[in-house]
């Protein structure tokens, strides 16, 4: 117990990289951000919530791995 602790984080992001500008800021493009867009038009397309669940869902699975380490 006597041990140091060991801060860990680990960011993920739901926007493309590419999509940043020189200074590092996002240039937000016609995409949803969170769940209040649930019903909201994208590219001719309403966003569902079914479609919202299962990108949560694989950032979820991709950072189980993360935790386990």
């Amino acid at each position: 117990m006597g041990g140091k602790a060991r801060l860990e984080s680990i960011r993920m992001t739901n926007y493309n990289p590419q999509n940043r500008d020189a200074s590092g800021r996002y240039m937000l493009l016609n995409e949803w951000t969170s769940v209040s867009d649930v019903g909201k038009t994208f590219d001719g397309r309403v966003f569902s919530m079914a479609q919202y669940v299962e990108t949560e869902e694989k950032h979820i699975k991709a950072l189980i791995p993360q935790w386990r380490n």
